[in-house]
């Protein structure tokens, strides 16, 4: 079985919503939040820093053998902590979906947009796709796009690893 590591930043309390609607088990300690789920032939195993300001250097620990990477973009934007971890795992090039919101669809801010940090360059290992953090078919629908991305990465790994041998 394929074990799939995920960092879930960003939106205080998108990250419980995501963690309860996709994970089989959570467990969420002062410095940390951990959830995971089987999911075809792998186990996903989910982490997030439930607050990033006081526990910012979590991103750190929390970071070796990462896999792929979910960003929440609630209507209040991103936390500087988030932020920097957020420009640690792009400069990794560790793949990323960005899942933006405002509670529902419905209620998207015309604006949501501008409010995903502009230096993230939307394209290559990082997608943006809006949810409803309520609906579980949107979420699942961001998980997936994060697993193709991953997926993605280790076939190009391995057909470059092919290719020196």
């Amino acid at each position: 079985m394929e074990h799939e590591k995920i960092m879930i930043l960003g939106g205080n309390s998108g990250k419980d919503i995501i963690l309860g609607r996709i994970c089989e088990k959570n467990v969420e300690t002062v410095a940390m939040e951990y959830g995971n789920v089987h999911h075809k032939k792998q186990k996903l195993h989910f982490f997030s820093v439930p607050s990033p300001e006081r526990f910012g250097f979590m991103y750190h620990v929390l970071s070796k053998d990462i896999n792929g990477v979910l960003v929440l973009v609630e209507d209040d934007g991103l936390k500087p902590g988030e932020l920097e971890a957020l420009n640690l795992y792009k400069q990794s090039e560790i793949p990323q979906v960005i899942l933006a919101y405002n509670g529902s669809k419905e209620r998207i801010p015309p604006d949501l947009e501008e409010r995903v940090p502009p230096d993230l360059g939307l394209k290559g290992n990082i997608s943006l796709i809006y949810i409803d953090s309520m609906n579980e078919e949107d979420i699942s629908r961001g998980v997936e796009m994060l697993l193709e991305k991953i997926d993605a990465i280790k076939n190009l790994e391995q057909t470059r690893a092919y290719t020196v041998i």
